[in-house]
């Protein structure tokens, strides 16, 4: 099934940030594949490609109410990626809005895994 982007909550830079530094921030998943993980991440992101997000979500995290937000590079894996987890019973999950490129440009920690 094909899902558009404007179909799941995105969440924008600014906000995610200030979530982050927060007592209870959301669990970040990075969908992007390993050689784009090496290029940096949001801090505490986990690493989990698109093509394994099905198999191995319940381990990253069991709990279905649990805040998350998915990112990628630009923003499109990870609406689909949001998509998927919300078809799946997630009911707390945004996707990052433009990706890692809009923490980058909001000169936002990245860090090298």
């Amino acid at each position: 099934m094909f899902f558009r982007r404007n179909t799941v909550p995105e969440i924008d830079a600014v906000t995610l940030h200030g979530k982050t530094r927060t007592d209870h921030p959301p669990k970040l998943i990075d969908v992007r594949e390993r050689e784009e993980h090496a290029d940096g991440i949001i801090k505490g992101a986990i690493l989990l490609p698109m093509r394994n997000l099905r198999e191995q979500i319940g381990t990253v995290c069991p709990d279905l109410s649990q805040e998350i937000v998915v990112y990628c590079h630009s923003g499109a894996r990870s609406a689909s990626c949001a998509a998927k987890l919300i078809q799946m019973g997630y009911t707390n999950v945004s996707s990052l809005q433009n990706g890692i490129i809009a923490w980058f440009r909001q000169g936002y920690e990245i860090v090298t895994p």
